[in-house]
C-alpha cells in the first residue's frame, strides 16, 4: 500500500511540475532606451513582429492551444508509463528475492499487478492522446 501511495505522490509530482514550467521567449526587436541628464528618458521602440491580420486570430491561437496540449498531454502520459515501467521491473527484482517468504513474496505479486495494471492503463492512455490529438489537428 506504501509503494502505491509513493507512485501517486510521484504522479502528482510530475504533474504540477509540468503544469507549472512555462517557457518564455523573448526577442530582439531593436528597442534602445537613452537615459539622457536635460531630457529625461527617451525610448524608441525599433521593430514590432508581424502579428498578421485580426481575422487568423482565433484559428491561430486555437493551433496554438491544441499543439501546446498534445505535446502537454503525450508527456504527462509518457513520463507515467515510464515511471509505471521501472515499477514494474523493481517489483519482479523483489519477486525474485522473497524466496520462500510467503509475506514478502505476496507483497510482490501485489505490487506487480498494480504496476502492471498502470502501466497497461497509462500505455493506453498515451495512445488514445496521441491518436485522439492527431485526429483534431488534420
Amino acid at each position: 500500500m506504501r509503494y502505491l501511495r509513493k507512485l501517486a505522490l510521484l504522479v502528482v509530482i510530475v504533474l504540477i511540475m509540468s503544469l507549472c514550467s512555462v517557457p518564455a521567449f523573448a526577442t530582439d526587436t531593436g528597442m534602445q532606451i537613452q537615459v539622457s541628464g536635460g531630457n529625461g528618458i527617451t525610448i524608441n521602440p525599433g521593430q514590432y513582429p508581424n502579428l498578421g491580420s485580426a481575422d487568423d486570430a482565433p484559428e491561430e491561437a486555437a493551433k496554438t492551444i491544441i499543439s501546446k496540449g498534445k505535446l502537454i498531454g503525450q508527456t504527462i502520459t509518457a513520463v507515467c508509463a515510464l515511471v509505471c515501467l521501472v515499477f514494474f521491473f523493481i517489483n519482479i527484482t523483489k519477486l525474485s528475492t522473497s524466496g520462500a517468504m510467503s509475506f514478502q513474496r505476496r507483497q510482490a505479486i501485489t505490487g506487480l499487478l498494480w504496476s502492471g495494471v498502470s502501466l497497461a492503463l497509462f500505455g493506453g492512455a498515451w495512445t488514445v492522446i496521441t491518436f485522439f490529438w492527431n485526429f483534431l489537428t488534420q
